[in-house]
C-alpha cells in the first residue's frame, strides 16, 4: 500500500514537472519568432488611439501572439512543416534607426508588476513557475532581443507600411512611407532585402467604406 502511495505522489510530481517543461517549451518556442516592423502614416497611429491603443504597433501585436490557424513554414531541408500556435512580433520601424533600443521595448513595466505580485505572494497552493505573470515576465525576459549583428531574431523579415481610409492623399502617403523606410539610417547589418506589404485600416464605426 505504501509503495503504491509513494508511486501515486511519484506520478503527480512527474506530471506536474511535465507541464511546467511543456510550458517553459512553449515560452521559449512563442519568444524567438520572426520580427515585422510596422510604419504607420499618422492617421492610422490616431485610428489606433481612438480605439484605446497606445500605438498603431500595441494594436497589431495581438494579431501576431498567436497567428490564427496553422502556419506553413520550411525547415533546412526544404520540407514544408505546418507549425501550430506559431507567432510572430511587432516593432516600430523607427526602433531600428536607433540601435540602443531594444525591439520590445523595456521591463520596467513588467519588472514591477512581477515585484508588486511577489511582494502580495500568499497562497502556499499556488506555484510560482505556473503563474501566468512569471510566465508573462520569463517570456518578456528572453524575447526583449536587443537590436546586434549576432541576434538576427530581432532583425525584420518583413515591414508592414499602413494608412487608414481616413487619408486623403493615400497614393502619397504610401509612397512617402516606403521611401522613408528606404531610406532610413539603420545599421548595415540588417538586410535590406526584407519583404514589404501594404496595409489599409478601416474604422467601421466612423462610416462605411462602401458608400
Amino acid at each position: 500500500m505504501s509503495s503504491s502511495i509513494e508511486s501515486a505522489f511519484e506520478n503527480d510530481y512527474l506530471e506536474s514537472d511535465y507541464e511546467q517543461l511543456q510550458r517553459s517549451v512553449s515560452i521559449i518556442k512563442q519568444s524567438f519568432t520572426p520580427t515585422i516592423a510596422i510604419l504607420g502614416s499618422e492617421d492610422a497611429n490616431e485610428l489606433a488611439r481612438d480605439k484605446a491603443f497606445g500605438s498603431l504597433v500595441e494594436m497589431l501585436s495581438p494579431l501576431g501572439c498567436p497567428v490564427q490557424g496553422s502556419v506553413s513554414t520550411r525547415n533546412s531541408q526544404s520540407i514544408n512543416v505546418n507549425l501550430d500556435d506559431f507567432v510572430v512580433r511587432f516593432t516600430d520601424f523607427d526602433n531600428y534607426c536607433k540601435p540602443d533600443i531594444r525591439t520590445n521595448g523595456d521591463l520596467s513595466a513588467i519588472e514591477h508588476a512581477l515585484k508588486s505580485y511577489l511582494d502580495n505572494f500568499q497562497s502556499s497552493s499556488e506555484e510560482l513557475g505556473t503563474h501566468s505573470l512569471w510566465n508573462g515576465y520569463f517570456r518578456h525576459l528572453i524575447s526583449d532581443l536587443p537590436i546586434a549583428p549576432q541576434e538576427t531574431f530581432s532583425h525584420p523579415v518583413a515591414c508592414l507600411i499602413a494608412i487608414s481610409s481616413r487619408n486623403t492623399s493615400p497614393i502619397e502617403t504610401l509612397s512617402d512611407l516606403y521611401n522613408r523606410g528606404r531610406d532610413a539610417q539603420i545599421p548595415g547589418y540588417i538586410d535590406r532585402d526584407y519583404l514589404r506589404y501594404y496595409v489599409l485600416l478601416h474604422d467601421d464605426d466612423v462610416d462605411n467604406i462602401s458608400t
